[in-house]
């Protein structure tokens, strides 16, 4: 359905297959309120203003009218100007728009989201026409790839924050050609290749869906914030993820070549339950003297799993608590794991010498290391005392 009146109201609940709004001059779209504006499964919605002349949705009060944009349905939204509205479907994301009154699960942000529609010359991230709106995206941009266009696209801008979401119906491929720092990288779809550059994720690192090829060796991802791998195809292409943040946690099955975490301030790296990290690089797991990495299971109790397999390399395993961890699926020759000045925090498999028990504390290089897991401590000081206490201790 194509709207071309300078001004127009929709009554009523209405489901629509193809809903187009846009204008040169400024307008206004005016919605029943309390009413249901659907875009259903495989829809397309386009509500476009221009540049100085917004396209203004609002409510026939200031109850709001509701918009359901089905997932499986695609959208290009811009230059709009949005009051009274309810986005119950998904959240809408709409780029170098106005915020009214009374918005729901509406995304403005102070540069708008930029939508890839591929207009322009060439497949550069800083050509301007390869964008809604004809503007390209700065260092802080949040963009969006969809079916808008499956144009492939080289990221040539050198981010410093924003986010970017690949939606499962982008079929084409973002091919990284610098380093490049986001807040969080949404991959739902779509053929991800970093190559011979540095990517860093200041939030969260997100697969449901695509291919992600990690950077080539010589090169990183760094992490800071949780990662999630629960669908999609994804390549360690033998490079090196840090985790760099704290209270950080992993999601998902995933095949690392090299893997590292090292605190100096004591931290908890959770691994959710049943999980599988196989590793077949560097492994690095550290804390420090008197400042454990805790190694926990999401679900206490449940297993999270680690294998190592040829020709992985303990590069630094020391100064954890490892709770929930089963090792029993590594090759023989790294079973157990037995990382160094460490606590078995109970209910590990394949990660401690036989015959080792969950400790209420043990001693590496003169100082106590008290079972995070256990709330007290038994310890006899030297005036042949018994108190109870929690911490590490120097004797």
């Amino acid at each position: 359905m194509l709207f071309t009146d300078t001004s127009h109201s929709i009554s009523g609940n209405n489901t629509w297959l193809n809903l187009t709004i846009t204008c040169a001059t400024a307008r206004v779209i005016t919605f029943e309120a309390a009413k249901t504006q659907t875009i259903g499964s495989g829809g397309y919605c386009l509500l476009n203003g221009a540049v100085g002349q917004l396209l203004t949705l609002t409510s026939s009060t200031t109850t709001a009218w509701i918009f359901a944009v089905n997932a499986l349905a695609t959208y290009d939204f811009a230059y709009l100007s949005v009051s009274y509205s309810n986005a119950t479907g998904r959240e809408c994301e709409t780029a170098f728009s106005t915020a009214g009154t009374g918005n729901t699960n509406w995304s403005f942000g102070t540069a708008g989201v930029y939508i890839w529609d591929g207009g322009g010359t060439g497949n550069l991230a800083t050509t301007a026409g390869n964008w809604e709106g004809g503007v390209a995206p700065g260092v802080t941009s949040s963009v969006q790839f969809s079916s808008a266009s499956v144009k492939n696209c080289t990221w040539n801008i050198v981010s410093t924050t924003g986010n970017i979401t690949i939606y499962s119906d982008y079929t084409g491929t973002l091919s990284f050609g610098t380093d490049a720092v986001f807040n969080n990288l949404d991959i739902q779809g779509g053929t991800v290749t970093c190559g011979a550059y540095t990517i860093r994720t200041l939030l969260a690192f997100s697969q449901s869906g695509g291919v992600f090829t990690a950077p080539a060796a010589g090169d990183q991802l760094t992490i800071s914030g949780n990662f999630t791998h629960s669908a999609g195809t994804w390549t360690h292409n033998s490079s090196l993820v840090v985790f760099n943040g704290t209270a950080q946690a992993i999601t998902g099955n995933t095949t690392w070549s090299s893997l590292t975490k090292s605190v100096t301030t004591a931290d908890t790296l959770t691994f959710a339950a049943a999980s599988i990290q196989t590793v077949v690089g560097n492994l690095t797991l550290a804390g420090a003297a008197g400042q454990l990495l805790s190694l926990v299971s999401g679900t206490p109790g449940s297993y999270w799993y680690l294998t190592m397999t040829s020709p992985a390399v303990k590069t630094s395993l020391t100064y954890l608590s490892v709770t929930d961890g089963n090792a029993s699926g590594s090759d023989a020759a790294y079973k157990p794991i037995n990382p160094s000045s460490s606590a078995n925090g109970g209910n590990t498999v394949d990660w401690f010498l036989a015959g080792a028990f969950p400790a209420m504390a043990v001693m590496r290089n003169g100082i106590f290391y008290t079972n995070p897991n256990l709330k007290y401590c038994y310890i006899i000081n030297g005036e042949g005392e018994i108190a109870m206490s929690q911490g590490n201790y120097n004797v």
